[in-house]
C-alpha cells in the first residue's frame, strides 16, 4: 500500500480517491511536459538537429524521473512498473 511520509517517518494512510486524482494529475502534467517540450523543440530548434534535441529531452526525463523514483517518489517509478507487469505477464 502507497502512504505519504511524515518528517519523523510516520506513515499516513492515502485514501484511494486521493491516490487516483494523483495519478491522473501526474499522468496530465507529463504529457503537459513531454509535448511541450517537444513543441518548443520543433519551434526553436533547427531541422538538423531536432532529432538529437528530441532524444536528449526524453532521455533526460526518463533519467531525472529515474533518480527521482530512486530518492522515494513511488509515482515517478511508473516506467519500472510497467516494465514489471510486462516482464511478468512473459513468464
Amino acid at each position: 500500500k502507497v502512504t505519504p511520509r511524515m518528517p519523523d517517518g510516520q506513515a499516513l494512510p492515502f485514501p484511494p480517491i486521493e491516490m487516483q486524482v494523483s495519478i491522473i494529475v501526474f499522468l496530465w502534467g507529463l504529457a503537459w511536459r513531454t509535448f511541450g517540450g517537444l513543441h518548443e523543440i520543433d519551434r526553436h530548434v533547427p531541422y538538423e538537429e531536432k532529432l538529437n534535441a528530441s532524444l536528449l529531452f526524453v532521455t533526460g526525463t526518463c533519467a531525472a524521473f529515474s533518480a527521482l523514483g530512486g530518492r522515494g517518489w513511488v509515482i515517478a517509478a511508473f516506467p519500472r512498473w510497467r516494465s514489471r507487469v510486462t516482464q511478468s505477464r512473459g513468464r
